[in-house]
């Protein structure tokens, strides 16, 4: 039964985050000319998805579900209280580049403007 718990787990977490990561992606390549920034975008979206998709499947639920046995079941309930955790916080660690990444971008358009209108 563990071991059929753990491989739905792991399959819904792998449709999730495919789904989620290809919804970030499709919005960031509505753009007709993608350049460094939005590669860069894209990356910061695959990579999250892919640290909360092995935080979640194989460690946090893997190993709750391991010892759910010996532990009644509760550590299945403290191990989604966890990935929910480490999901909230990898969301605001892209969220975070992100923002340094639009900050940077502008800048760099607002010194390029400086020295257009300087020449």
């Amino acid at each position: 039964m563990v071991s059929s718990m753990k491989k739905g787990l792991g399959t819904g977490s792998s449709v999730g985050a495919q789904g989620i990561s290809s919804q970030d992606i499709k919005g960031d390549l509505k753009h007709i000319k993608l350049n460094s920034y939005e590669v860069a975008d894209i990356g910061i979206y695959v990579r999250k998805n892919a640290v909360q998709l092995v935080g979640d499947e194989d460690a946090t639920m893997g190993i709750s579900a391991d010892i759910a046995p010996e532990t009644l079941g509760l550590s299945v309930v403290a191990g989604i209280g966890a990935s929910f955790i480490f999901n909230m916080g990898t969301d605001a660690v892209a969220a975070a580049t992100n923002y340094s990444l639009r900050r940077y971008k502008a800048r760099i358009t607002l010194n390029q403007r400086r020295r257009c209108e300087g020449s």
